[in-house]
C-alpha cells in the first residue's frame, strides 16, 4: 500500500512537541506549543511546501470524531521498543473500535496533545489508525530520551506557503 514504509517520530521538550510524519507520497511536520496554544503544520509534497497556522482549539475541531473516545483497558501486555506495554481497546463515539498498545514508563511532560489520546493512562506505542480509507497499524520502534534540541521547534522563515485550513480543504476537494 502507499503507505508501506511510512514513519511517524515524536520529540517533546517542555511545552514544545514535533510529530514528523513521512508517508510516502507527502511529509508533514506538526509543532506544537502548549504555553501559548499554536500549532505549524508543514507540508511537502510534489515538490511544493506549505505553512499551515492553527491553534489547539483548531485540531480539537478537526478531530473532532475523537472526542468523547473511551478505553476499556485489559490484562493483556507486550513488549514494545524495549517498554512492557498493556493493550487497550479504544471506542469512538460511531462506535468503531480498535486496539491501544500503551505504555506508564514513559513521562512526556505536559507537551504531549494527542486529541486521540488525551484520556489514554499512558503514552501509546502501537495503535490502529484509518487514513484515506486504509487501515494502518501505528508501531513504536525505539524511544530516545536523549535532551532535544530546541532549534528542532523553530519554525522555518522562508521557503513555505502559508495557507489557511479552508485553502487546504479546497485543495483536497472537501
Amino acid at each position: 500500500n502507499v503507505f508501506d514504509g511510512s514513519t511517524f517520530t515524536l520529540y517533546i521538550k517542555g511545552s514544545h512537541s514535533r510529530l514528523d510524519k513521512h508517508l510516502g507520497v507527502f511529509d508533514q511536520t506538526i509543532l506544537s506549543n502548549t504555553s501559548d496554544g499554536s500549532v505549524i503544520i508543514l507540508m511537502e509534497a510534489q515538490g511544493k511546501k506549505y505553512l499551515m497556522r492553527l491553534t489547539l482549539n483548531d485540531i480539537i475541531k478537526q478531530q473532532s470524531r475523537y472526542s468523547g473516545i473511551t478505553f476499556t483497558y485489559t490484562n493483556e501486555t507486550k513488549n514494545i521498543a524495549g517498554y512492557s506495554c498493556k493493550k487497550a481497546i479504544a471506542r469512538l463515539k460511531d462506535g468503531t473500535t480498535f486496539p491501544v498498545y500503551y505504555t506508564t514508563g514513559i513521562a512526556p511532560g505536559n507537551a504531549y496533545t494527542d486529541v486521540m489520546f488525551k484520556n489514554l493512562k499512558g503514552i501509546p506505542l502501537e495503535y490502529e489508525t484509518t487514513m484515506q480509507k486504509l487501515k494502518m497499524t501505528i508501531t513504536a520502534s525505539s524511544v530516545d530520551l536523549s535532551p532535544v534540541p530546541a532549534s528542532l521547534f523553530d519554525i522555518p522563515a522562508t521557503g513555505y506557503r502559508e495557507i489557511t485550513l479552508k485553502e487546504l480543504q479546497q485543495k483536497e476537494g472537501k
